[in-house]
């Protein structure tokens, strides 16, 4: 068994998740019916895109184990309360 921990950033509107390299276990979406786009990068809405225009659900936890090298930014719309893991 592969104990994954990580810390929790909580985002309720576009901005920096994490502001340099790290690992992200997924998120939870508390409430809202958001449609986040994550990018790495460590300050704005450009570079590479590693998640493209999802929509979410609220009370729903998805599972997005990713690396990314400058940083994660969010943009969403219709905004909702997120927690990121991450490390």
């Amino acid at each position: 068994m592969i104990n994954e921990a990580g810390g929790v950033k909580r985002v309720t509107e576009t901005g920096v998740v994490k502001g340099m390299n790290g690992k992200m276990l997924g998120f939870f979406v508390a409430s809202g019916t958001p449609t986040v786009k994550l990018w790495d990068n460590a300050s704005a809405a450009s570079g590479t895109v590693l998640l493209n225009s999802m929509v979410c659900t609220a009370a729903t936890w998805y599972d997005f184990p990713a690396s990314f090298a400058n940083g994660l930014y969010i943009t969403q719309t219709n905004a909702g309360d997120i927690s990121f893991i991450v490390s």
